[in-house]
């Protein structure tokens, strides 16, 4: 059997003493796209940080390709909810692409010109060259996420997560989103998405992980996406409020 990219075991995180994600446990395969998917509530983003270690889990272990995440973290990247990000901090967007370059640089190096090279590009992949020099705020919604998604193209990782890319995204951006991850995917990255839109999710994703604070199911998409089991989901975030 090959050796999974992401293995996760028995992950649980709380916050304040609450349980946000109990017991946690899958493989992603290389070469995969996942769609993480739940009611609000449900654990999904608090499932992304506990697997970057941006929280640290109350128990349980992930590994990548079998090593633990802070020996290989540069080779995951990382595309945070557009809520999670100050738009205000004075940065444009090509300088926003060239931080994707700086894991793979070492303490002591500074991005030169092949690095530069490389964000241009990258941003040339997501339609946003002309956009270069524009400060990250002033975009639109879509226009942020591809200058993020650049970043992530630019760091050349071998794992990306992303946490609701889609949300306020035009269509336009949305399916250019779309076909540069099924790109990274069929050349070998795995990848892992916080979706909510349950419409797209079969067309979008190889694989389903249906979360409620605790995994439901998970697997091909359209075997875990059923209308049983996402009444189960949907529903029981009710009992876990009372």
């Amino acid at each position: 059997m090959r050796q999974p990219a992401i293995e996760v075991r028995n992950l649980s995180i709380s916050y304040f003493g609450t349980s946000a994600v109990t017991d946690v446990s899958f493989r992603a395969a290389p070469g995969t796209m996942t769609a993480i998917v739940g009611p609000n509530g449900a654990g999904k983003s608090t499932l992304l940080k506990g697997i970057l270690k941006l929280i640290e889990p109350d128990a349980g272990e992930v590994t990548i390709f079998g090593r633990p995440v802070g020996a290989v973290r540069k080779q995951i990247a990382y595309v945070p909810q557009r809520g999670d990000v100050d738009w205000n901090f004075p940065i444009n967007a090509l300088d926003t692409a060239l931080l994707g370059t700086y894991p793979r640089l070492g303490v002591f190096r500074r991005p030169g010109k092949h690095e530069r090279a490389i964000a241009r590009d990258c941003l040339n992949k997501v339609g946003m060259s002309d956009h270069a020099l524009q400060q990250i705020g002033t975009l639109s919604g879509g226009q942020q996420q591809r200058v993020f998604l650049a970043r992530a193209l630019a760091q050349q990782a071998d794992i990306i997560l992303l946490d609701e890319p889609f949300v306020g995204v035009d269509a336009t951006s949305e399916r250019l989103i779309v076909q540069i991850l099924h790109e990274l995917r069929d050349a070998g990255a795995t990848i892992l998405v916080v979706h909510h839109d349950l419409v797209t999710a079969t067309d979008y994703y190889d694989h389903a992980l249906l979360l409620n604070r605790r995994l439901l199911a998970h697997g091909p998409v359209g075997e875990v996406l059923t209308p049983d089991r996402l009444a189960e989901a949907y529903q029981s975030i009710t009992a876990h409020a009372l």
